[in-house]
């Protein structure tokens, strides 16, 4: 009975002790927290890109689960923030501005050094995203521009839908005063902040739109369509208008639509897609029942200066036989 005591004692001094020293740690770390309000687009906030006579038709997206976010202070890479486990139920809708966007409304926080001066520039860039996609940079003292090269990679199965369910910080988005839109306000002060913080498609929308001219529609019921060569690995989070074709055939993936008789000779399906090229590439496969024919629609998709990835349209018009 006299042992049992004693190993109660024990273990509740040291509780005790541990306690004490975690309440020590925390007093230790005095650093600035600055709050992080992030948002997402409900809509195309932003994108000026709708076709003409497009219906809207209303898409559901999954909301993200997982953040990955970094802070830049003069051009080093100074803090991340990872959380695999955001709530889902956290996102509340609301309107900002003009716009519709989801906001997180649990806290994020990103602790900031020690040390700040009223000449340092300190810049945040993020990555959210409801799966899991494995971003290129992952530890600390990386310089800025390594930051803006980071890739991720889409898994091996169901890469479409995942593609449309990330988000990220636009390098060459700015604000009126022409800095990046991530820029801290007020860094050496006592309430550092970044304002309107919304983070934007990474891949961009391919609506794919087909007609078989009346002519030809005894031969042709088109029963499925491929978008070959789409990029999986190597993707651009920061910068996703620079991303170059894929190299082999293990970075590239294919998606497929099974278009059902309603469907066989006018009909369109969009597909979610990492952007590559001057010009976008939408190699397709045409199956007209065991049928099949190739085709490539260039689609002109960014200018100079292109901030966001775009609303990309590829007609087809189908006029000859597919045999």
């Amino acid at each position: 009975m006299m042992k049992a005591i004693r190993y109660m004692i024990l273990m509740l001094m040291g509780i005790t002790m541990l306690s004490a020293c975690s309440s020590e740690d925390e007093r230790e770390d005095n650093r600035v927290r600055m709050p992080i309000h992030i948002s997402i687009p409900a809509a195309d906030v932003g994108m000026n890109t709708r076709a003409p006579g497009d219906p809207g038709t209303y898409e559901k997206f999954k909301l993200p689960t997982r953040l990955w976010m970094y802070l830049v202070v003069n051009n080093t890479v100074e803090e991340i923030l990872t959380e695999s486990s955001i709530d889902e139920s956290m996102w509340t809708k609301e309107r900002l501005g003009s716009d519709s966007v989801y906001t997180y409304a649990g806290e994020l926080t990103m602790a900031l050094p020690q040390t700040r001066g009223a000449t340092d520039v300190a810049e945040i860039y993020a990555l959210l995203a409801a799966d899991d996609i494995s971003p290129s940079v992952t530890s600390g003292n990386s310089t800025k521009e390594q930051l803006l090269a980071m890739t991720f990679s889409l898994p091996a199965s169901n890469q479409g839908e995942v593609a449309r369910n990330i988000y990220s910080t636009p390098y060459n988005l700015n604000r009126t005063d022409s800095k990046y839109y991530g820029t801290v306000n007020d860094y050496a002060g006592a309430s550092p902040y970044v304002e309107n913080f919304i983070l934007y498609h990474v891949a961009a929308k391919l609506d794919v739109i087909w007609n078989v001219e009346a002519a030809n529609q005894a031969n042709v019921k088109l029963s499925r369509l491929d978008v070959k060569n789409l990029k999986k690995t190597g993707c651009l989070a920061f910068q996703p208008l620079e991303n170059i074709a894929p190299a082999t055939d293990d970075d590239k993936y294919t998606e497929s639509y099974t278009i059902d008789s309603g469907q066989q000779w006018y009909g369109r399906h969009s597909f979610y897609v990492i952007p590559y090229g001057d010009t976008f590439p939408a190699a397709m496969t045409l199956h007209n029942g065991s049928a099949t024919k190739d085709i490539t629609i260039n689609v002109e998709y960014k200018s100079a200066g292109s901030i966001f990835t775009p609303w990309m349209i590829a007609p087809l018009v189908i006029k000859n036989n597919i045999e």
